[in-house]
């Protein structure tokens, strides 16, 4: 079952403004500060938030919601809709992977590997984790993309042992935690 959140790129956004509040904007400036050269690609770019957050880097968003890709080619950007593991996506001096993880916990190592594949510079991956809060009892629902199969969310544990395999710089801030990994 395809939850609300995912119908609109409107209700997505308000939602998750709702949600998390002004440090949603905060953790887009941070991952956008954390970008290296010109070229940025977006893996599972959902409604292409991070576009808005960058100076002047070239942005392509890659993403298999139908609804958020057309809605960000109206708004101009270079949103593609593809499969984010299919092999013939072009590099870029940066590759993110912003609240991806969780939806496909099952294909994580095939994410990671090819975000760094396609990274020149660096890869940015940022996830939450399950803290045993309110919200996640309803993760089940709200997150279900109707993409993907729904699992659970990484306990912060298990996101930190995975984190680690990449021996890359691991921040927690907020309920997310952030793998930054030069190449």
């Amino acid at each position: 079952m395809k939850s609300p959140l995912y119908a609109s790129p409107w209700i997505y956004e308000f939602i998750l403004n709702i949600i998390h509040g002004k440090e949603r904007n905060k953790r887009f400036d941070f991952i956008a500060q954390q970008v290296r050269g010109n070229s940025v690609v977006d893996l599972a770019c959902g409604s292409a938030k991070l576009a808005s957050h960058l100076k002047n880097q070239d942005y392509r968003g890659y993403d298999l919601n139908k609804k958020f890709i057309s809605d960000g080619k109206k708004r101009g950007l270079n949103v593609i809709l593809k499969n984010v593991l299919d092999k013939d996506i072009p590099k870029a001096d940066t590759v993110v992977i912003i609240d991806a993880l969780h939806h496909m916990p099952s294909k994580k190592y095939d994410l990671m590997g090819q975000a760094n594949r396609i990274a020149k510079k660096r890869v940015i991956a940022v996830e939450p984790y399950d803290t045993g809060g309110f919200l996640e009892r309803f993760n089940h629902v709200l997150d279900a993309d109707g993409i993907n199969d729904h699992e659970d969310w990484l306990s912060k544990d298990e996101l930190r042992e995975f984190y680690k395999e990449f021996n890359g710089k691991i921040i927690e801030e907020n309920g997310y935690m952030y793998l930054i990994l030069d190449k």
